[in-house]
């Protein structure tokens, strides 16, 4: 039986569509929405802060997310226990957003967002403990505590960029910060199964990622939305 030919040269010209397509988008977000904040803002002390906390609590949040499964079922759950576990997860977090975002208009941003770290980085801790002590207990108090911490880094970054930039640019300002939520959510997914495949063990990934959720935490406070909104109160 003769077999057909493959035309590599059909995949050479995809790629190059794509990528012109990527430099467009590239390029027409840069000139709708980094030309705006550089015109309003500058490079702003408060948005510097603000994008490395965004970076860092996505990239931390995405590599936990896309990995879970994969490390529950390394440690030998199956596999639909372990999509009951991220279930749970899910499940948790939409109350949290809900909780976060009310409490931040009691408690203040920074405080809040500091709370939800700590279930996060608590639930990141659990993972350690179940890859060194398997016990029965550790899946579902995980599932509770991740759900309430990584619900935090997508709750109040919106808010805290309305507090630093409302405005007639917000819409641009926001979207740029949203730029920097994307990169780091792909890189993070990405650099944690590179980490695991040349490694064999997510221990590193989890120690990363609790290490990039204490830096988003401290540019939070470095940023210091409180005294945008003391003002603005006055």
């Amino acid at each position: 039986m003769k077999q057909t030919r493959f035309n590599y040269g059909w995949v050479i010209l995809g790629v190059g569509f794509a990528m012109l397509a990527l430099s467009g988008g590239i390029w027409y977000s840069f000139s709708v929405f980094f030309v705006a904040v550089l015109n309003e803002f500058g490079w702003s002390r408060s948005f510097q802060l603000l994008t490395f906390s965004i970076f860092s609590g996505t990239f931390a949040t995405q590599a936990i997310l896309t990995h879970q499964v994969a490390f529950f079922t390394d440690q030998g759950l199956e596999n639909l226990f372990a999509s009951y576990v991220v279930g749970m997860v899910g499940l948790v977090s939409i109350g949290a957003k809900i909780f976060w975002g009310i409490l931040s208009d009691k408690i203040g941003r920074e405080k809040t967002y500091t709370l939800g770290i700590i279930c996060g980085v608590c639930g990141m801790a659990l993972l350690i403990l179940f890859h060194v002590l398997p016990v029965s207990w550790v899946p579902y108090a995980y599932a509770f505590l991740f759900g309430m911490g990584y619900s935090v880094t997508t709750t109040l970054p919106p808010i805290m960029a309305a507090d630093f930039f409302e405005g007639k640019s917000f819409g641009a300002i926001f979207g740029s910060l949203m730029t920097f939520n994307g990169i780091g959510g792909a890189f993070g997914a990405w650099f944690a199964g590179f980490v695991y495949d040349h490694t064999e063990t997510y221990l590193f990934v989890f120690v990363l990622t609790m290490a990039c959720y204490s830096f988003a935490c401290i540019n939070v406070w470095r940023a210091a939305p409180r005294k945008v909104r003391a003002d603005l109160n006055r």
